[in-house]
């Protein structure tokens, strides 16, 4: 069981990897060419009605896919009962949408923000509609179509914006994507499961007591991570807004794209070993360590490049979220490890200890990024989120895991504590090569210096890495596994390419 669980898993993992890729490759290129297309504020507009839309969003947010996956058996009705639910919440949603978007655009005293926001309405309601049964894909850990239903919309979106851009030039181009984006994506839901959704409410109330936890889960995590743009768009303005918004996006790509793929797989994977502790234990040691391993690094990484990445990729209109980038990527860093025990504790029946973790966590930081953003404006506010993630959010995450759960703190330093050393060390040296660079005056001379701060982080870290496991004794580790999969890899490749024998 344990091999085809493995191996389940890491099928998984390598389609939403996949998935999360392709989307993100579509939206970097988005971004990239909405970026010299469009101007700050556009940006600042859309993060404006999209935190209100979110917020009020929350309060429909009771997580019913994670109550199905976590139970042991289900019938019709738990379906159908999800979809009930979904449905109306979700119009119920565009109705405050459009009720509310005077209010909105009064507290951001923003003019432009009504129309947007009754636009939006239209996207809410409509993904709530989607269909239930393609819960089944994540219960039986056969992600292969929720490949096609994370991609496809994507890419419909994309294709819509870019030349909407082209001809509007400013923040219309972007609610149009979205809507779309929403439409397609309810469409493909009922065209890859073959379940036809009624209305129903016989399994709401066995719903509702899991998922209670997961909605205010759901409320102190969008004020953990939204808040600073209600702070900084009522403080700062919708350019500052915008600025923020584009340097929070680009920062904590590693965490939100690269870690997501790997949490969406092991939610029903932790599920279906949550009953030994000792297997549980050890696919959390070996998540954590690949975690740790392979993307750590990369936030670690952003953080040092962010200089010239900004020159190359978003240009000179950018340069204000350089430091930034710089800030939040360390915060990212943070958060990253600590992705990962959200899942058992969902696993487990637990929900309430993540929402006791984000109270502690939304309770110091909010006061923190009110008091940077009035003191050093946006600097700040970024200095808040990552001086927070390191002095607090990890140790009160931790704190609670190792208290109500198997896992103990040799499964969480084992993994981690080599990937740690060799990015701190990777960073140094970037940092001191991208001092002594000789300038970025030119476009050219800022790539060749993102090119060769890459080149050199790459290969400091890996040597930095493969030397403290070798004084170390080559342990059973993260890194066992990665060489494994680099030489089975290589040893295909090699397959590939060798002739066939003669017949």
């Amino acid at each position: 069981m344990t091999r085809d669980l493995n191996r389940k898993v890491a099928f998984g993992i390598a389609w939403m990897a996949g998935a999360r890729a392709a989307v993100r490759g579509l939206g970097l290129i988005s971004t990239l060419v909405l970026a010299r297309l469009l101007v700050p504020e556009d940006f600042g507009i859309i993060a404006m009605a999209t935190s209100i839309a979110a917020g009020l969003e929350l309060l429909t947010l009771f997580g019913f896919d994670m109550a199905l996956i976590q139970r042991k058996s289900l019938t019709r009705d738990d379906y159908d009962s999800a979809w009930t639910l979904n449905t109306m919440l979700g119009i119920g949603l565009g109705v405050l949408l459009v009720l509310g978007a005077g209010m909105g655009a009064d507290f951001y005293r923003e003019p432009r923000l009504e129309p947007v926001i009754m636009l939006l309405a239209i996207q809410y309601a409509v993904k709530n509609a989607a269909n239930p049964g393609t819960v089944d894909f994540r219960r039986n850990l056969d992600f292969r179509w929720e490949f096609v239903t994370q991609v496809v919309p994507k890419l419909c979106g994309v294709v819509l914006t870019i030349p909407l851009a082209f001809w509007l030039r400013d923040y219309r181009a972007l609610i149009a994507g979205m809507i779309l984006t929403a439409f397609v994506s309810c469409a493909m839901s009922y065209l890859v499961h073959p379940h036809r959704p009624r209305p129903c409410l016989k399994g709401a109330g066995e719903l509702f007591r899991f998922s209670r936890w997961l909605l205010l889960n759901n409320l102190i995590t969008f004020f953990r991570n939204r808040g600073s743009t209600f702070i900084i768009g009522r403080i700062m303005g919708t350019a500052s807004l915008g600025i923020y918004g584009l340097a929070y996006e680009v920062s904590n790509m590693p965490t939100t794209e690269m870690v997501a793929p790997i949490n969406r797989v092991l939610g029903p994977t932790y599920v279906k070993v949550r009953e030994d502790p000792d297997l549980l234990r050890t696919t959390f040691r070996s998540t954590f360590g690949l975690i740790t391993i392979l993307i750590l690094p990369v936030s670690i990484g952003l953080a040092a490049v962010a200089d010239p990445l900004v020159r190359v990729v978003l240009g000179d209109q950018w340069l204000a979220t350089i430091p930034l980038i710089g800030l939040l990527a360390f915060s990212g860093a943070g958060n990253l490890m600590q992705t990962n025990t959200g899942s058992v504790h969902t696993a487990m029946g637990q929900p309430r200890f993540i929402t006791l973790t984000g109270l502690l966590h939304v309770s110091t930081l909010l006061p923190a990024v009110i008091f940077g953003t009035y003191r050093f404006g946006l600097v700040g506010a970024a200095a808040a989120y990552a001086l927070h993630t390191w002095v607090l959010g990890i140790w009160t995450t931790y704190a609670i895991v190792f208290r109500t759960t198997p896992i103990r703190r040799a499964d969480v330093l084992a993994p981690c504590w080599r990937p740690l050393c060799a990015s701190a060390l990777m960073y140094l040296a970037v940092r001191a090569f991208l001092w002594y660079y000789p300038g970025h005056d030119s476009l050219a001379s800022s790539l060749l210096a993102l090119v060769a701060a890459t080149l050199l982080g790459f290969a400091t870290y890996v040597g930095a890495l493969l030397g403290l496991w070798t004084a170390a004794g080559r342990p059973e580790g993260s890194e066992t596994a990665v060489l494994w999969r680099l030489r089975h890899g290589i040893a295909r490749l090699r397959r590939i390419g060798r002739p066939a024998a003669p017949g």
